[in-house]
């Protein structure tokens, strides 16, 4: 069985992923509204890919013998104006994330869990790449006419 405090992180990095994966489609509902289809598609497939990693997560706590435990996710109301606004919120939550990868490989790391390790590299692996994927688009986003933007 692992140690309380890695199976304590890996459920917390569960609900980020599960928490992420709602804000993902709450911002692709907003971009349809908006009339940003291309936009909104892209986020749902970030949302799915977000219920995967948090599936993985959820499976590899359960396969170590203890319970995974699922928080309500709470989204606030988003007062979004742009789509930049809403690509920034997503790597603020990429970057959270992350930091919070970083930790759990950190405690893997002192309790040598390289499973765990595995695990959270490939993780993090997938945000970095979904994190490159938004710069890209904000870029974009940002070096676009204002006629354009939404």
């Amino acid at each position: 069985m692992m140690p309380h405090v890695i199976t304590q992180k890996l459920n917390a990095q569960m609900n980020l992923e599960f928490h992420a994966s709602h804000l993902y489609i709450s911002l692709s509902n907003w971009c349809m509204g908006r009339n940003q289809p291309g936009m909104a598609v892209f986020l749902r497939i970030q949302a799915q890919k977000c219920v995967n990693q948090m599936m993985r997560v959820f499976d590899y706590i359960k396969a170590s013998g203890t319970w995974p435990v699922i928080n309500a996710v709470n989204m606030a109301d988003n007062t979004i104006i742009s789509v930049e606004e809403a690509l920034t919120q997503l790597l603020e939550n990429q970057a959270l994330r992350i930091c919070a990868l970083e930790c759990l490989a950190e405690e893997a790391t002192l309790n040598t869990d390289n499973t765990t390790l595995d695990l959270v590299q490939h993780i993090r692996l997938e945000i970095q790449n979904n994190n490159e994927e938004l710069k890209n688009i904000l870029a974009i986003q940002y070096s676009a006419p204002a006629s354009l933007a939404c």
